[in-house]
């Protein structure tokens, strides 16, 4: 198959789906709001309506989101793993979500900006507030901001103002 056609889109992605010339974005709607994909997801700001759109039509779909009563976030489990469609933007909590859901280490879910190495951390706070890092084993911190030295966790705990930078070495 080729081209934009709900044929090329299986290919692709495992799922089975509708074509629509257009789908408004007015009334998305969370099916399943505790599912780890959707769980950090607040919504969706107004958009531009989808030309074209597809909508998931498969009966082996877990759907998560609709959208004017179309599915347009689904999970599905084939032969060779598993598939997460997303008509919607992908917003970093929608991301987020996938990435929990696939079993990759979130350091973090505050939104912050955040980079690390085997050796180091850095963590830009976006926002004022209690920042939770959780480490992927324990490791003993340095705070290369200030000197202090924590002791061994699988999480730090730092309190930040919006703007702030701390680097951590990691121990």
């Amino acid at each position: 198959p080729q081209g934009s056609s709900p044929e090329t889109m299986k290919t692709l992605t495992g799922f089975t789906f509708r074509k629509h010339a257009s789908l408004d974005t007015d009334s998305f709607e969370m099916v399943s709001p505790s599912h780890p994909v959707v769980k950090y997801w607040k919504g969706s700001e107004k958009q531009e309506p989808f030309r074209p759109g597809f909508s998931v039509t498969d009966s082996d779909a877990e759907e998560l989101v609709r959208l004017a009563g179309n599915t347009v976030v689904a999970v599905r489990k084939n032969d060779w793993g598993t598939s997460v469609y997303s008509l919607i933007a992908p917003s970093a909590e929608l991301l987020r979500g996938v990435c929990n859901f696939a079993g990759v280490h979130l350091y973090t879910e505050s939104g912050d900006v955040l980079r690390a190495n085997e050796s180091f951390l850095m963590i830009h706070a976006v926002s004022e507030g209690e920042k939770v890092i959780r480490l992927p084993r324990p490791r003993g911190v340095l705070n290369l901001n200030t000197g202090n030295v924590l002791p061994a966790s699988d999480s730090v705990r730092l309190s930040m103002k919006q703007g702030e930078t701390v680097i951590l070495q990691l121990l």
